[in-house]
């Protein structure tokens, strides 16, 4: 028994260590399966993205580094080349040709709203960040702000139909403690329920992802208990990933995450096999080496 994680970043992107790096320590912890999934170039700098927005040539520079550990370390774990790529409406999204070509893309919004300069705003950069988007930007009106991030995530969902969906509720990042909004609230779950059913109605994929407690910005998952509980109620498919940028944090979680799953009424989860997603039995262990084959 052992895990698979389709979705962490090496220092092609924000990263802290090299993708040999991450692939070998993944092969130390026994994982069967590492994809690597940096941020996919943006329209204009950031430091956290492939090329940091200057540079197009990183994309196959990055997918030529993956392809090589894939023929170095084939035999020892099964390797992708994933991306994670931003939908950002008008400027780009999952779907859009620059970004075929790789085992999988994870779709992900981190950007609502225009800055005064006429830039996508980064809702997700810090908690001090947040705060001024929000005044600034909206008002002063979260469920505004809240509202814009999942329509935008809807939007990707039903247009740009990615592999995985990254992180769903990302929009919680900051709210430790209920300091912006009470995540209770009937208006807040309804919108996360609408952002649910759409990823329902797209059959797409979609993470548990525990990045957002390895860093310590929150307590729970992506998405959380409640939420997990309606994604079975859906029939969503999940992958259990760590949104790692270290190797420490390859598998961060994983045995807690695996118990929220089961306690949720999940006994599968999905893996990629040969350019196919299939699902796989698991325990608080791991995964099933065989994943079952899908119907015909």
């Amino acid at each position: 028994m052992a895990w698979t994680n389709y979705h962490c970043h090496s220092d092609f992107c924000d990263g802290t260590e090299s993708p040999t790096a991450m692939v070998e320590a993944a092969i130390g912890r026994g994982l069967l399966a590492l994809g690597l999934s940096s941020h996919a170039p943006l329209p204009f700098a950031r430091p956290w993205c492939l090329g940091r927005g200057r540079d197009p040539s990183a994309l196959e520079r990055y997918k030529a580094e993956i392809e090589g550990l894939r023929g170095r370390f084939g035999g020892l774990i099964d390797v992708h080349a994933g991306l994670e790529v931003d939908y950002i409406p008008g400027l780009m999204g999952p779907a859009d040709e620059a970004f075929a070509g790789f085992d999988y893309r994870i779709g992900a919004v981190h950007f609502v709203g225009l800055t005064r300069e006429g830039l996508p705003w980064q809702m997700d950069d810090s908690p001090d960040s947040f705060k001024i988007g929000l005044d600034e930007l909206y008002g002063g009106d979260i469920r505004a702000l809240v509202e814009a991030y999942f329509a935008a995530l809807r939007e990707m969902v039903v247009l740009e139909r990615p592999d995985l969906v990254a992180h769903i509720d990302l929009v919680k990042k900051f709210n430790r403690g209920s300091r912006f909004f009470h995540e209770g609230a009937a208006w807040y779950r309804e919108l996360v329920d609408g952002a649910l059913m759409a990823v329902a109605d797209s059959g797409l994929i979609l993470e548990l992802n525990t990045g957002g407690i390895s860093r310590g910005w929150t307590e729970e998952g992506y998405p959380g208990p409640w939420a997990l509980r309606r994604c079975r109620e859906l029939g969503i498919p999940l992958t259990l990933s760590s949104d790692c940028h270290r190797a420490a944090d390859l598998d961060f979680g994983f045995a807690q995450a695996a118990g929220a799953l089961a306690a949720a009424g999940y006994e599968e989860l999905m893996v990629l096999e040969a350019g196919l997603w299939r699902p796989a039995g698991f325990d608080c262990r791991g995964l099933a080496r065989r994943p079952r084959a899908l119907a015909a």
